[in-house]
């Protein structure tokens, strides 16, 4: 086969086989059949070569001294693991160092060694940029209306009449785009799902990526709420699905997705219709029926609290947000922080 040289983008630790490869060169074995080999040299000047076993489904790593340095069974998912540290790996305390991209390479990739990203990115860019379209279209909306407004002499009153909420929902959009931003680099990984029902939040417990399920955009803009909320400590997770999560916790999701898309909020049954951010108060939030059910009232399916609580709460502040489930915090200590709480998985 024609030889070709493949330039790496940076000295990451993470480079193939754990060394930092400079130049990279393909050969055709003629020893080996069935076999593709990559010559390397490292940093240190030495020569090695990592050998891919089509038909024994394994990759090797041979100086040219010794012969075999490491062999790698491919078929066993054990295997897949570094030798070393992974020299970021402090941001990540909740994944083992001598993991490759979370334990999961089919999900996650690490072309840089550096940070790993969501096989999903494309679709959150796309996401980013249906965000960034509709709060542009509003803009020039208020925009048009001002020029107008000084064309025809309009008062201050008229002009602010006829721009209604629009300003107010250009404010919400740009702090979820902000938002995004703030998840990009958070340590916790974020992965995307779409689904064909109500949206969430999920755990993997294996990987500790915690999943952004969504139908739409608008729903995608509701739970990125809670997403940040989880990042805050408003939110936490346990064997069972989110803990902590609150009438207010939800008010700011539902209004974050009244910004991008009025008609998807204004269009739910509840006490009285939210047609503005205003009217999207506790009362409604407990009202909205789903299935003909108050999911957010009390005791109701989401078990949504009715007071403000997260991860610094205290057993007692727990016990007013879900009185319905009060005997299970019996024989706690009242001042004991939620965090203490087992098998809690929080940001920290």
């Amino acid at each position: 086969m024609v030889a070709q040289h493949v330039r790496q983008q940076n000295d990451s630790p993470y480079a193939y086989m754990g060394d930092q490869t400079k130049t990279l060169m393909a050969i055709d074995d003629k020893e080996l059949p069935s076999c593709f080999s990559v010559k390397a040299t490292l940093s240190n000047g030495e020569s090695v070569t990592a050998v891919f076993d089509y038909k024994a489904r394994t990759i090797s790593l041979r100086d040219n001294e010794t012969g075999i340095i490491i062999a790698v069974d491919t078929l066993s998912v054990g295997s897949k693991a570094f030798t070393t540290t992974d020299p970021m790996a402090e941001n990540a305390p909740h994944i083992s160092p001598y993991a490759f991209c979370a334990g999961n390479p089919v999900r996650y990739t690490d072309p840089t060694g550096m940070v790993i990203e969501e096989g999903s990115l494309k679709e959150w860019r796309a996401l980013r940029e249906q965000i960034e379209a509709e709060r542009d279209k509003i803009q020039k909306a208020i925009n048009n209306l001002v020029l107008k407004a000084a064309a025809k002499g309009w008062s201050a009153e008229k002009l602010s009449k006829k721009i209604g909420n629009r300003s107010e929902r250009v404010s919400s959009l740009n702090s979820s785009l902000g938002l995004m931003g703030a998840l990009e680099n958070s340590t916790q990984a974020y992965a995307l799902a779409h689904i064909s029902d109500v949206g969430g939040l999920s755990l993997d417990p294996t990987t500790s990526v915690i999943s952004i399920n969504f139908e739409g955009t608008y729903n995608f803009v509701h739970e990125l709420t809670h997403a940040g909320q989880f990042e805050v400590g408003d939110m936490a997770f346990s064997t069972a699905g989110t803990v902590f999560q609150d009438v207010y916790d939800e008010m700011a999701a539902y209004k974050a997705q009244f910004a991008y898309s009025p008609s998807s909020v204004s269009s739910l049954i509840s006490v009285s219709t939210a047609n503005s951010f205003e009217t999207i108060t506790p009362s409604w939030v407990q009202g909205v029926l789903s299935d003909g059910n108050a999911i957010y009232g009390p005791g109701g399916e989401n078990n949504t609290g009715i007071k403000s609580v997260g991860i610094n709460s205290t057993i007692n502040d727990l016990i007013q947000a879900y009185p319905w489930i009060a005997s299970s915090f019996r024989g706690l200590p009242v001042g004991l922080k939620a965090y203490n709480l087992p098998n809690l998985y929080f940001k920290r």
